[in-house]
Order: structure tokens, then sequence, then C-alpha cells
């Protein structure tokens, strides 16, 4: 029986197959440590918002949560549907909503611009016993200029077996007390998008030492920086 040899160019073909291979499979378990839903936004004026996150329980992914009609001034609660992020995640996560809201003036058009954001901008009935904290992230983007998101980051690792994190409940979206007079005669918009990142990233850094307001800051820095500096919101 003749053996066969192989040649330099056939074994630089098997190792290059073998690399290509670790390539891809370290690809793919990378997307399962960070991600981000589509944007989700609409206007109180229009009574809706059109998002991509789940309104309800059973409902299409792409369904809308509403919101009611009318004039509003500080306090108010707006009639909506739950605001829910579906987690098909296979292993524990922290989830970030980062929220934005634009003031226009129905009048004239214009828009309200630096307003305060050192307070929440939504009102959705956070309490001490709430997964979520209301979080101020100030960075920088990628040309050095100063950046400022509100954002609700959950105070604990979201597990596998919870498939349905509610963000919003029915009927709890309110306007908050801090608004003032600038607030005046403004069509209010809001935004909401959704990311994660696994829990696993966080192990050896959040001992019990660590406050709330240290870890929204490590978990944010650590999302923004894996979206190259840049929340598109």
């Amino acid at each position: 029986m003749v053996k066969k040899r192989l040649g330099g160019q056939t074994i630089a073909i098997i190792i290059l197959s073998i690399l290509l291979l670790l390539t891809a499979c370290f690809g793919g378990v990378y997307a399962y440590y960070s991600t981000t839903t589509s944007k989700v936004s609409g206007r109180v004026v229009m009574a809706n918002l059109n998002i991509s996150l789940q309104a309800g329980i059973g409902e299409s992914a792409s369904s809308e949560i509403l919101v009611s009609n009318g004039v509003f001034v500080a306090g108010d609660k707006l009639e909506n549907t739950p605001l829910l992020v579906v987690n098909n995640s296979n292993t524990a996560i922290y989830l970030s909503i980062v929220y934005k809201v634009d003031a226009v003036d129905v009048d004239t058009g214009e828009p309200l611009e630096n307003y305060d954001d050192t307070e929440p901008l939504i009102d959705i009935g956070i309490t001490d016993d709430s997964i979520w904290y209301d979080y101020l992230f100030v960075s920088t983007d990628s040309s050095g200029e100063e950046v400022r998101y509100r954002c609700l980051v959950t105070k604990r690792p979201v597990g596998q077996s919870e498939e349905y994190l509610t963000v919003i409940e029915e009927n709890a979206l309110k306007i908050p007390e801090s608004w003032g007079n600038e607030f005046q005669n403004m069509q209010i918009s809001f935004l909401f998008q959704a990311y994660a990142i696994g829990a696993s990233t966080f192990e050896d850094l959040f001992t019990s030492e660590v406050g709330i307001e240290d870890r929204c800051e490590v978990i944010m820095t650590k999302i923004y920086e894996e979206y190259d500096r840049e929340f598109n919101i």
C-alpha cells in the first residue's frame, strides 16, 4: 500500500480551515454577551408608541403601546398598555433601557433644548422594590464631546427563566412632577431602546460593597464601549 505524503500547500489549507472554524465559533459565542433591540418611539399626541419590544403578553412583538390623547400637566397619568422586554437569552443578563424625551412647541415647531436631565425624565412608578433604577449616564462620544443619557438599568441580573420583564406597567406612565413651565404647550415624544449584556462580565467586579450607582456606571460604560461609544437614539 502506497502512503501519500501531505504537501506544504495541503497542510497550509488544513491549518487555515481550522483557524476559520475557530473564528466562526468564537464569533457566534460573542453574540450572546451583548445585544440590542431596535428603537421604540412614539408621541403622546399620536396616542401610541410604535415598538419592537412587546406590548402585553401574548401579543405580537411589533404591536403598539397605546397612550391616551389629551392635554396633560405634570403628575398626570397616561393610560398605557404595558411595555415588556422579551428575554430569549440563554444566559443571565443585565438590561438597560436607554430613553429620550423630546419636546417641540406646538405653535412654533421649535424644539426645547437644554432642559434639566438630572432628574428622571419619565415616571413609570419605580419604587425601592423595583428591578429598575433610573440612572443618568454621562460620557464622551468618539469625537470627545460630552454625551448624556437617561437609562433604566436592572438592579440585578435577569435569569433565563424570566421570559418577560415589565418596563412600564399598565396605566403606570405619568408626566413627572419635576417637569416645569418650560414644558408648557409642548408636544412630547418618547424614544426607548433596550440593550443587554452578559452578567458574567461583572462577576468579579460586583461585590456586596459596590453600590447601585457604581454598578450602573460600570454596566453602562461597558455597553457604551461595546457599541463604539454611540447610542443610536
